[in-house]
């Protein structure tokens, strides 16, 4: 199994300023900025609001795979970060331009397709391991010898928003409207632990949270993402397949 690494650069734009900043603006809004303990149970909001955050596949999650070398007779590869949900996955040519789209098949599916999985040759479908602890994508046919010379692999998936602490390491990974959903989702949270006397105003903190939160969503999806390949029926490219393995 190989292990690759893909480095990625921003663009410049701009992104939560650290942990702390945001512990600052969810304890300061019951007075408890210099509290340690109000800032213990703010922090603990915050990654209530993270959790939220990661139940959905944002844009700014997008990990990239660049061209990657396949090696022959390896069907299992470790992707470079930590692995949520698939995105597409695709063969590129000798030049490095778009062969075929890979058409993705989810893990356990894919374990018992076929009883006896020992094609070799151009990848037609992935498999991505959704687990906890790791990320495996998965190719079948298994590459071969010419596959390792004449092709390569690429793709996109998506991460998690990971921990938050409270120090000063900058969160620039986070666009800073995510940041202003996490502040609205700690302070409803917060509020809904600490003013349960006063409904009315945990009631306001929580449409507050939605609002933001439904405002970041619909700004995330105006632009058109990829069609979502691995949900459709593949894509004719006047591509023959070898039809033994797939209708087995």
């Amino acid at each position: 199994m190989s292990t690759y690494v893909v480095s990625t650069s921003g663009g410049g734009q701009p992104g939560c300023e650290s942990g702390t900043h945001l512990v600052d603006a969810v304890a300061s809004s019951v007075g408890g900025v210099d509290e340690d303990n109000v800032r213990v149970q703010a922090l603990d909001c915050i990654n209530r609001a993270r959790n939220e955050i990661n139940m959905h596949d944002w844009r700014f999650l997008k990990r990239t795979v660049s061209s990657t070398a396949f090696v022959a007779s390896t069907a299992t590869y470790t992707l470079p970060t930590t692995f949520k949900s698939p995105s597409f996955f695709r063969i590129l040519d000798s030049s490095g331009k778009p062969y075929r789209d890979l058409q993705y098949v989810d893990d356990a599916t894919m374990a018992h397709w076929i009883s006896q999985q020992t094609l070799g040759g151009p990848p037609v479908s992935y498999s991505l391991r959704n687990t906890f602890s790791d990320g495996l994508i998965t190719f079948y046919p298994t590459p071969d010898a010419g596959t390792v010379t004449n092709h390569t692999w690429a793709g996109e998936y998506y991460t998690r928003v990971a921990n938050i602490t409270d120090d000063s390491t900058a969160l620039s990974d986070i666009p800073e409207e995510i940041c202003n959903v996490i502040i609205a989702g700690a302070q409803y949270f917060l509020y809904s632990e600490r003013e349960k006397q006063n409904p009315p105003l945990v009631s306001m903190k929580f449409q507050d949270y939605q609002r933001v939160k439904n405002l970041a969503l619909v700004n995330d999806r105006r632009m058109t993402d990829n069609r979502g390949d691995r949900f459709r029926l593949p894509t004719r490219h006047g591509v023959t397949y070898n039809t033994q393995w797939w209708f087995p």
